[in-house]
C-alpha cells in the first residue's frame, strides 16, 4: 500500500479522525482551521497533516491536498470524508478492484445517499453517464490522471466536475457499491439550503448544458 494515499479533509471531527487513523494506510489530513485540536492530534500520532490558516471548506480543502499529492511519490489516492461514514475496512479491497481493473476513477456508489436531491442526482448521471452517486467522498484517483484534470476543478459542487472531466477525457471509470454508515447529525456538508441549491446547480451545469 506504500503507493497509495489516502487523503481526508477535515473540521473538527478529532473524535472520528481518532478511530480513522487506527488504520496503517499513507494519510494525508487537510485541517480546515479546527478548533478541537486536530492538529495537535496528528502531530501526536505521527499524521501527515496540512493546517489551513483559515476555513476554506470541503472543495478546497481536497484540491489542497489533492495537489500536494500528486507532487510526491504515489501512484494512486482515495478520498475519505472524516465524518466516519465511508468503509474504512473495505479500502484493501477497492483498492485491488481498481487497479486489477486498471481504472482512472473509481467512484465508491453509496448503497444509500444521504438527501433525496442526492438520489435523483444519482439517476440522473447514471441515465446520461453510466455512473452512480457522483457526489460520493470516496473515490479512487490515478494520480497520471488526475494531474491531467486537476486544473479545471472550481473549488465547489463537491468536485463532481472532476468525474465530468474523467468523462470527457475518456477515463476508465466504474462504479463499486459501499455500504455507508450514516452521521447526519455531524455532517460537516450539511442539510441546508446552501448544499440544496448546490446540488441544483449541478444538475443544471453538468446535467443539461
Amino acid at each position: 500500500m506504500a503507493k497509495l494515499a489516502i487523503l481526508i479533509p477535515s473540521y473538527n471531527e478529532i473524535h472520528n479522525l481518532k478511530k480513522i487513523i487506527k488504520k496503517n494506510y499513507n494519510f494525508l489530513i487537510v485541517d480546515d482551521c479546527s478548533s478541537d485540536g486536530t492538529s495537535s492530534l496528528l502531530k501526536k500520532k505521527k499524521i501527515k497533516f496540512i493546517r489551513n490558516n483559515k476555513n476554506l471548506g470541503y472543495e478546497k480543502s481536497l484540491i489542497k491536498g489533492m495537489k500536494y499529492i500528486i507532487n510526491n511519490k504515489f501512484q494512486t489516492l482515495c478520498t475519505l470524508d472524516a465524518d466516519f461514514e465511508h468503509p474504512i475496512n473495505k479500502i484493501d479491497t477497492l483498492y485491488k478492484f481498481f487497479k486489477k481493473e486498471d481504472l482512472d476513477i473509481l467512484v465508491c456508489n453509496r448503497k444509500s445517499q444521504n438527501r433525496f436531491l442526492e438520489k435523483i442526482l444519482s439517476n440522473f448521471f447514471y441515465k446520461k453517464h453510466k455512473i452512480k452517486d457522483p457526489m460520493t467522498g470516496m473515490k479512487f484517483y490515478k494520480i497520471s490522471s488526475l494531474k491531467k484534470i486537476i486544473k479545471n476543478s472550481s473549488n465547489k459542487y463537491f468536485l463532481v466536475e472532476l468525474v465530468l472531466q474523467g468523462i470527457k477525457n475518456k477515463f476508465k471509470i466504474k462504479n463499486k457499491e459501499i455500504k455507508t454508515k450514516k452521521n447526519l447529525e455531524n455532517s460537516k456538508i450539511g442539510f441546508g439550503i446552501k448544499t440544496q441549491i448546490k446540488i441544483i446547480n449541478i444538475f443544471k451545469l453538468f446535467l443539461f448544458s
